[in-house]
């Protein structure tokens, strides 16, 4: 199960927990719910809206990362490629080199000398 897969389980989980502790409180009525229960939906609300949070960064960052697959697409020379083709893919692979960099230095958060 990957990262983002867990997340969602317990988004859905805090989910159902939520509603249930809504209805509790739809049954008391808004002057008689128990503090615990307005506690419990308080922090059952304020852990959905990290785990949404994560996920969310997660599948950004999931979207952003480059993969190896894509590199090594621009190295690739197809039979008949004239020196135009091989010129142009080899400007966009260090061009991909250079956002594969500055994705690196992202996450360490420091320059790397090139």
């Amino acid at each position: 199960m990957s990262h983002s897969d867990e997340i969602k389980k317990l988004i859905t989980i805090n989910e159902r927990r939520l509603q249930k502790l809504m209805e509790q409180q739809a049954s008391f009525g808004p002057l008689h719910t128990p503090p615990h229960v307005l506690l419990e939906i308080e922090d059952t609300q304020t852990e959905l809206q990290r785990l949404q949070t994560q996920l969310e960064t997660l599948e950004n960052r999931s979207i952003a990362e480059p993969t190896l697959e894509h590199y090594i697409y621009y190295l690739r020379q197809a039979a008949g490629d004239d020196s135009n083709a091989i010129q142009e893919r080899r400007a966009a692979f260090a061009d991909e080199l250079t956002k594969l960099l500055a994705h690196l230095e992202r996450l360490i958060k420091q320059a790397i000398p090139t």
